[in-house]
């Protein structure tokens, strides 16, 4: 019960993060304000993008089966 909350949290953790990547490159790219024109298309995509992302996390198996992060690039990419 315990490693299912646990690893429900790191997907929600992954996906909070991953969104917040998107929120910070928005904010580098056209500064403090938000066009409405550029942001809604993320908005539009934002759980499918979500989705696709931390899919690929699970894939290539950047967290690993013990729920923890892999530690270095070899082993990230060992199981491609």
């Amino acid at each position: 019960m315990i490693t299912m909350i646990f690893r429900f949290s790191l997907i929600m953790a992954n996906a909070f993060l991953i969104n917040l990547g998107f929120l910070f490159a928005f904010l580098i790219r056209y500064g403090l304000t938000f066009l409405k024109y550029n942001f809604l298309p993320y908005r539009k995509s934002l759980v499918f993008l979500t989705v696709i992302y931390v899919s690929a996390l699970s894939f290539f198996r950047v967290i690993s089966d013990n729920y923890s992060y892999r530690s270095t690039t070899i082993e990230c990419t060992a199981s491609v």
